[in-house]
């Protein structure tokens, strides 16, 4: 069960992240006057996210991966028969702070007198 919030803002007010995964959400704490108009909202989000004509769909070829901020992208897998050749999803959690700063010394000796760029978090915490 997760008591993550959907949608994460920074001290701006801006959007850093989205998490949304129906079947561990928690019950939702929030004023008990604004449950109904939570879970409308909620359901809504549900109903965009599983529309088919937002979702982009794509077959990886042999040796192909999918690079993407899990904190930024919906994202899922789609069945599979069991005629098709067998399929692996491997995944490799990056630490943030690690890319943020390898992204600033790499923009830095790119480019001269680059300015300092502030990266949002994501869903911590």
């Amino acid at each position: 069960m997760s008591r993550l919030p959907v949608i994460k803002l920074d001290y701006n007010n801006d959007v850093t992240g989205v998490r949304l995964n129906e079947r561990q959400i928690a019950p939702l704490d929030a004023p008990a006057h604004q449950i109904d108009a939570c879970y409308r909202a909620l359901r809504r989000m549900l109903a965009l996210v599983y529309d088919p004509a937002l979702r982009l769909t794509f077959k990886l070829q042999a040796g192909e991966g999918l690079i993407f901020d899990n904190q930024r992208v919906f994202h899922g897998r789609t069945e599979f028969s069991p005629e098709e050749p067998t399929r692996s999803v491997l995944t490799s959690p990056v630490d943030l702070e690690e890319f943020y700063s390898n992204i600033r010394l790499l923009r830095t000796s790119l480019e001269e007198g680059a300015s300092p760029i502030t990266y949002g978090q994501g869903m911590l915490g």
